[in-house]
């Protein structure tokens, strides 16, 4: 019987009638490779991946470990900070403001609304402390007022009102050269007014004279605006001199 030997490709027959799927390809890496064969692929590897390979992470277990450990701690203390100031904020904060609130971003909403009504309330005293000031201590709180309008001015400013003596004259005048008090007093003793109380006080370089006399008992009525109107005289003439 005569032996037939057939010849052919293995390989490209099985694959022509039975076709592989397409799978990616792994690096299979001998154990008898030589050593600097296996040195040049663990670089290989090393250099393409980003990452931190096991072999490193094996080699430094205690620093991610630390490092772990320090986010935990610097967690913790900010939140720990974080809840002293929200603790100190409630505190700060009335019943009414902090009733049906539970978050913090609630307690912040409320706390802004808070120093809103604290301003407001701020300025409304502010405002009712100006009108007790003018009506118990009007001298004063002219004072202040008449300094402020007529800091940058020369002239003198004169005001005449009735107090609870008789009458108060309060004049603003320039600190160097302004108008003598001896004139203004000569002035009200040659009207009839005796002299009760004087004072002299410097704002903001300025001298505000306040006097305060009573009407001598001849009878006469003392006319608040004409006696204004003569001291304002008085002072006018020192330019004129």
């Amino acid at each position: 019987m005569d032996d037939y030997v057939f010849q052919f490709d293995q390989t490209n027959h099985c694959s022509n009638v039975f076709p592989l799927p397409s799978c990616p390809q792994k690096k299979i890496i001998s154990p008898n490779l030589p050593s600097h064969l296996l040195l040049s692929f663990g670089n290989w590897r090393h250099e393409s991946s980003p990452l931190l390979s096991f072999d490193e992470l094996d080699r430094k277990p205690g620093e991610v470990k630390k490092r772990k450990i320090m986010h935990r701690d610097v967690e913790r203390q900010r939140r720990q900070e974080m809840a002293t100031l929200h603790a100190s904020l409630r505190s700060l904060l009335p019943v009414e403001y902090l009733k049906g609130t539970r978050s913090i971003s609630d307690h912040m909403h409320q706390a802004m609304n808070y120093i809103k009504h604290l301003q407001k309330k701020i300025e409304e005293l502010s405002n009712k402390r100006d009108g007790h000031k003018k009506l118990c201590n009007p001298s004063s709180y002219h004072m202040e007022k008449t300094v402020e309008n007529s800091e940058a001015a020369k002239q003198d400013v004169v005001t005449v009102r009735q107090c609870w003596i008789g009458v108060e004259v309060v004049i603003n005048t320039e600190h160097e050269e302004g108008l003598p008090l001896s004139r203004v007093l000569q002035a009200l003793v040659r009207e009839g007014l005796r002299i009760v109380n004087c004072n002299s006080t410097k704002v903001k370089g300025r001298l505000i004279h306040t006097i305060e006399s009573e009407v001598s008992n001849d009878g006469r009525k003392m006319d608040h605006s004409e006696l204004q109107q003569k001291l304002t005289s008085l002072s006018l003439a020192r330019f004129l001199s």
